[in-house]
C-alpha cells in the first residue's frame, strides 16, 4: 500500500502519496485496487441498474426487471471498472519507477491514457487512440482542480 509522505517544503505544507518501494509492493497495490474496483463497480451498477431497472420495467413486473437488469448488467460494470482500475495503477506504479518520480500529476495523465488505449485496443487503433485521449483528459481534471485550489488558497505562513 501506498504510504504518505509530509514535506515542509511543498506547498501549504501538503502531504503526497509515496511510491511502492518494490516489485512486490506494486503487485500489492495493483490487486488491492482491482479489489476496490470491483467492490465500487458493484455498488455504483447495483444503485444504478437497479434504479434504471425499476424506471424502465412494465408496472406489474418493476422489481424483477430491477432484479434481473442487475443480475444481467452489474458483473460486468463491475470487472470493467476493476480491470481498468488495475491497468490504471500498474502503469502508474510503471511511471513512479520509470522516472523516479513519486507524484507526479503527468504520471496519472499518461497511466489514464495508456489504461484507456489498451482496454479499447481490441476495437482499432483510431477509436483506441480516442479513448485514450479521453481516458488522459479524464484524470487530468482531478489534477488540474488540485493544482488550482492548491493555487488559490491563501498561504499559512
Amino acid at each position: 500500500m501506498r504510504s504518505w509522505s509530509c514535506d515542509e517544503e511543498m506547498a501549504h505544507g501538503s502531504c503526497r502519496m509515496k511510491a511502492p518501494d518494490s516489485f512486490e509492493d506494486c503487485a500489492r497495490e495493483v490487486i488491492n485496487e482491482a479489489g476496490s474496483g470491483f467492490t465500487n463497480g458493484v455498488v455504483g451498477g447495483f444503485i444504478f441498474y437497479s434504479i434504471k431497472g425499476l424506471c424502465t420495467s412494465p408496472h406489474g413486473g418493476r422489481v424483477s426487471g430491477a432484479y434481473e437488469a442487475v443480475r444481467l448488467k452489474v458483473p460486468r460494470v463491475a470487472c470493467k471498472y476493476a480491470s481498468w482500475l488495475a491497468l490504471f495503477t500498474a502503469f502508474d506504479c510503471s511511471l513512479q519507477h520509470a522516472r523516479q518520480i513519486d507524484d507526479n500529476p503527468s504520471n496519472r495523465f499518461a497511466s489514464g491514457a495508456a489504461a484507456a488505449g489498451l482496454l479499447s485496443f481490441r476495437r482499432g487503433l483510431r477509436i483506441s487512440a480516442q479513448w485514450a485521449m479521453l481516458g488522459g483528459i479524464f484524470m487530468s481534471l482531478p489534477e488540474l482542480a488540485v493544482i488550482l485550489i492548491d493555487y488559490n488558497l491563501p498561504s499559512q505562513s
